[in-house]
């Protein structure tokens, strides 16, 4: 008998620490992800290909290397998140890649003059998001990549012409109880003398596969609209 109970009563508390453990977990927004300690540590691999910019669209890279800097080496990520969430600052790194012209390209020129001239480079933006429901109040992150190519004419460096970008949700790790989903991306390029401009705008949701409080199965979270862009020069 008395194992019975001694069964019923681990049971129960079992079951009462899964059922909080379900909506506490989502609340506790005193621990930074697994993806934005990946994300910084990645952003201080090389310092020289980050961009930080202010709700006013300022170039404020240098302050927020100084002040995150100092986090960073003694392993506090929450400080720097708070440092981006409460300055509302977009966070970036650059990968670039230069694109060989392949002989098919010279062959198929009809002025090889001018195509021996051209030179191409495809760049990759990576940007950290955080951002709350307006609704229940779940803070999530992620990052989204937006990636455009351009050609330039190598003696002028000036940009001859642009590529349409294309914008993906790169990582998140939202667990079990919410799918993130990106809706209505909206992709732009243009350029200008010896510049290359991509944008691109989307909204975020959260699909929610379990029941967390009050929030139903199969209800979509909605973390917002958000834009991001970058330019580039040939000679970065």
């Amino acid at each position: 008998m008395k194992k019975i109970m001694l069964f019923s009563l681990i049971f129960v508390k079992t079951l009462l620490i899964f059922g909080a453990g379900v909506s506490a977990s989502d609340e506790e927004k005193s621990e930074v992800s697994e993806v934005f300690i990946n994300y910084i540590q990645e952003v201080f691999k090389d310092l020289d290909r980050v961009t930080v910019l202010n709700t006013n669209g300022s170039d404020v890279t240098a302050d927020f290397i100084d002040t995150a800097s100092k986090y960073y080496f003694t392993g506090d990520y929450q400080e720097i998140q708070n440092l981006i969430s409460h300055e509302g600052l977009s966070v970036s790194y650059t990968d670039i890649k230069e694109i060989a012209l392949t002989e098919d390209d010279y062959l198929n020129s009809a002025n090889f003059t001018i195509m021996s001239n051209i030179r191409s480079k495809s760049v990759t933006e990576h940007f950290y998001v955080i951002a709350t429901d307006a609704n229940y109040g779940h803070t999530k992150d992620w990052v989204i990549t937006l990636s455009g190519s351009y050609s330039y004419d190598v003696n002028t460096y000036r940009v001859t012409h642009t590529n349409s970008p294309s914008l993906s949700l790169s990582s998140a790790a939202w667990g079990a109880a919410f799918t993130p989903e990106i809706q209505s991306i909206r992709t732009s390029h243009s350029h200008s003398g010896s510049t290359a401009r991509f944008t691109g705008s989307y909204t975020m949701l959260g699909l929610v596969g379990i029941s967390v409080g009050s929030i139903p199965i199969g209800f979509k979270l909605n973390f917002g609209g958000h834009s991001h862009s970058f330019q580039d020069h040939p000679l970065q």
